[in-house]
């Protein structure tokens, strides 16, 4: 829910569920920040559109269906800006560090993370969470052990939910870049590649109720995000976009991959609640178009970021 604003120091970062992924589609473009004052002739907007370090606590939340879902995520981190050189390759260049947890009603993932955007179009982010899962009581809610990569999981009861613990680690790299096409017009892409490594339980395959796949006991998944959108700057404060969007998921172990695809569309509120917040709400409809019985249903995503500057002076308090 990778929250998202890369560019601006939220909690950006491709690791939820597929549900959230959308917020990293919605976010990695959207991290030209609040604008504020005008920086002067070599100055940047490293950290939530200014050039000098910052406290941002960020909360992301979404929700999916197909299969029906909600995630929560919060970020706790310092942005330093990493570079003041002029023009547009530096102006958003900063390092991030801090704590990091994502929560949804049968999980929860507390851990730090470290990322670094040695230019403006490009992130990098490493993150390690412990993981605990836990039951609900409901159907496909909770840590399911499968007999094998190739088990059906379309169907997995209630009564056969377990606990379990494990931990994780991610590396996610995100590309991105947006060009002024007329007015107040621009074209945006991204694209968003991680891989992360999973221990999870004590059974040799189980079914991951973040990812909607089976997985091996230690094992690893890969992912790719990619968007291309159109945007309307309505005003200073708000930035509108819509386009397209592209969902890679593979698993190490059995090869298994699925895709979803569709359009997206995402929007950023600069000064919102207070000078130098953020809001970037989004909503996502798509279509499985590789999935083990998903293939050809639709899914509907929705949720919203936001980020407050905690930085005491301005822009903070």
């Amino acid at each position: 829910m990778r929250i998202l604003t890369s560019r601006a120091g939220g909690t950006g970062s491709s690791s939820l569920r597929v549900v959230a992924l959308c917020l990293l589609a919605a976010a990695a473009v959207a991290g030209r920040g609040a604008e504020g004052d005008a920086p002067s002739q070599g100055e940047g907007k490293n950290c939530l559109g200014e050039a000098r370090p910052k406290l941002l606590l960020a909360e992301g939340v979404a929700f999916q269906s197909n299969p029906l879902g909600i995630d929560d995520q919060l970020q706790l981190g310092g942005c330093a800006p990493l570079s003041r050189e002029p023009g547009p390759l530096f102006e958003y260049t900063n390092l991030q560090a801090g704590l990091f947890a994502e929560v949804s009603p049968v999980y929860a993932m507390p851990g730090f993370f470290v990322s670094v955007a040695p230019l403006s179009v490009l992130e990098l982010r490493a993150e390690v969470e412990a993981v605990r899962v836990w039951t609900i009581g409901r159907d496909g809610s909770g840590y399911f052990p499968l007999p094998g990569p190739d088990a059906s999981f379309s169907h997995l009861p209630a009564e056969q939910a377990r606990r379990a613990s494990g931990a994780t680690a991610a590396l996610t790299a995100t590309a991105q870049v947006e060009l002024p096409v007329a007015g107040r017009w621009s074209v945006a892409a991204a694209d968003s590649a991680s891989y992360a490594w999973w221990r999870l339980g004590d059974a040799a395959y189980y079914y991951h109720p973040r990812y909607d796949l089976v997985m091996a006991r230690d094992d690893g998944i890969g992912r790719n995000t990619a968007v291309l959108l159109a945007g309307n700057r309505l005003s200073d404060r708000l930035l509108l976009r819509g386009g397209l969007t592209d969902e890679l998921t593979w698993v190490k172990s059995s090869g298994y991959h699925q895709n979803l695809a569709g359009l997206l569309a995402a929007a950023t509120l600069s000064g919102w609640p207070r000078p130098g917040d953020q809001l970037e709400p989004f909503l996502r409809a798509a279509v499985f178009t590789e999935h083990a019985f998903r293939r050809g249903q639709f899914q509907l995503a929705a949720g919203a970021t936001l980020t407050f500057d905690l930085t005491p002076g301005k822009g903070g308090r």
